[in-house]
């Protein structure tokens, strides 16, 4: 039982000496900036797991930052532009979403970090804040219409 007791011992104050070292470090992913050419379907997927929205096909990812480089979970901040005739299914989506704008209190938000977060423009025909039931996750959804445009803007801030 001692030699057990004794190899723990040593364990930890090894993997101390390393933490005190900087011997552990954790790999950050870097930062990204996406725009229309480079906001793929794949990511269109993570936005879909993150807000919890099914996006309809010919959704268009329009800009995207993605930030990882700063804390031990991501989060992100998009601008998708929704196809008109499947506005009113998205709507749908967001409506049975229950609004907890107190779930908000406290939360960083990256909008201010781009210049395309456009939402004092235009005319915003739903908001929504939550956190996921599935996963840990505080989300933001903002879905508006500028002319004849949709548009969702969102925030997925992982804890």
């Amino acid at each position: 039982m001692v030699g057990v007791y004794l190899e723990l011992v040593v364990a930890w104050l090894s993997l101390l000496a390393t933490i005190v070292s900087g011997g552990l470090q954790y790999d950050f992913d870097p930062d990204r900036h996406l725009d229309a050419k480079t906001f793929t379907k794949e990511w269109l997927k993570k936005v879909e797991l993150c807000t919890q929205l099914s996006l309809p096909n010919g959704s268009k990812g329009l800009n995207l930052y993605y930030q990882h480089s700063q804390s031990l979970e991501p989060r992100f901040i998009g601008k998708i532009e929704i196809p008109t005739p499947d506005k009113d299914n998205i709507v749908k989506q967001i409506e049975v979403i229950q609004d907890k704008p107190m779930s908000a209190v406290g939360r960083r938000t990256l909008t201010k970090q781009v210049d395309w977060w456009e939402v004092s423009n235009v005319e915003i025909l739903l908001e929504r804040r939550f956190v996921s039931r599935t996963i840990p996750v505080f989300v933001h959804l903002v879905f508006c219409q500028k002319s004849e445009h949709y548009f969702l803007y969102f925030e997925c801030d992982y804890f």
